[in-house]
């Protein structure tokens, strides 16, 4: 399921949101979001109980130089240029190990349905 580029902050703020809330508590901190005024792309950033989130913005161009390195078809690496696309940093910054299940993460489909977060 790929999501439009136009709906990015819609769906990545709150993603965010609950990908934190699920993985730390609530009183904690906030989420910082950064637009870079060289490029326009957006990235949301928490931290806090020793975990740090980023989720950033990925180019177009970026996306199309990627896949069409891999010989992939243009129509693929189009198809995902035009969608939102986005990395995600996550790091323990804690002196502590840290724990987390990728498997327990969920995001909220627009029709309201909870999912699981596909991931490499």
């Amino acid at each position: 399921m790929f999501i439009q580029r136009t709906n990015c902050r819609c769906i990545l703020l709150p993603m965010l949101v609950l990908i934190v809330s699920a993985s730390v508590g609530a009183e904690s901190g906030g989420v910082v979001s950064t637009k870079d005024p060289a490029t326009g792309l957006l990235s949301w950033k928490y931290e806090g109980d020793g975990l740090g989130i980023e989720l950033l913005q990925v180019p177009p161009d970026f996306i199309r130089a990627s896949y069409s390195a891999r010989d992939l078809p243009a129509t693929v690496w189009e198809a995902v240029a035009t969608r939102c696309v986005f990395g995600t940093i996550v790091r323990n910054i804690s002196e502590k190990p840290l724990q987390y299940r990728v498997q327990d993460w969920r995001y909220k489909a627009a029709d309201g349905v909870e999912k699981p977060i596909k991931t490499k």
